[in-house]
């Protein structure tokens, strides 16, 4: 349904239709090319991001505190944003809730508290909470480490 959609935007944006079957044929054909050099770059944003993502894990786990700490922003802003492409890097930023550096400590927690709990009503932090642990559980990428790092987090919060 969105290709549709993308269609008869594209088609509408190019102005009115035309009379002569001819014309009209090649004014679709523009709008198609248009629409496909926008998919292309579409693709190739998600693949920067992509790309992205695993340099944020890597500096999630350097051992330069303000390294951490900033990615640590970065993967929050990117999950507020709903990019898909930081949800790993979050889990790795619940794992450092153990660190013993209390910058990352900290930044960690703030982290939770800004994904979960800031600005939200008791019922709705509890449903974001368990959707993270639904998401965590049923994706088979969380172990118990991270269940401890949540209770830990909710505890600290």
């Amino acid at each position: 349904m969105t290709v549709e959609k993308d269609i008869a935007q594209a088609l509408a944006e190019d102005g009115e239709a035309c009379e002569d079957p001819e014309a009209e044929r090649q004014r679709q054909r523009e709008a198609l090319i248009r629409m496909r050099d926008c998919y292309a770059q579409r693709l190739h944003f998600v693949e920067l991001l992509d790309a992205a993502e695993s340099r944020l894990r890597g500096l999630l786990s350097s051992k330069t505190n303000t390294d951490v700490t900033e990615a640590i922003s970065v993967v929050v802003e990117l999950r507020l944003k709903g990019v898909p492409a930081a949800t790993k890097a979050f889990d790795q930023v619940l794992g450092l809730v153990w660190s013993r550096h209390p910058p990352i400590k900290d930044a960690a927690v703030d982290a939770f508290n800004r994904m979960h709990l800031e600005g939200r009503d008791t019922v709705t932090a509890v449903r974001s909470m368990l959707e993270m642990y639904e998401q965590g559980c049923t994706g088979g990428s969380w172990t118990y480490t991270h269940l401890a790092s949540v209770q830990e987090l909710i505890q600290l919060s």
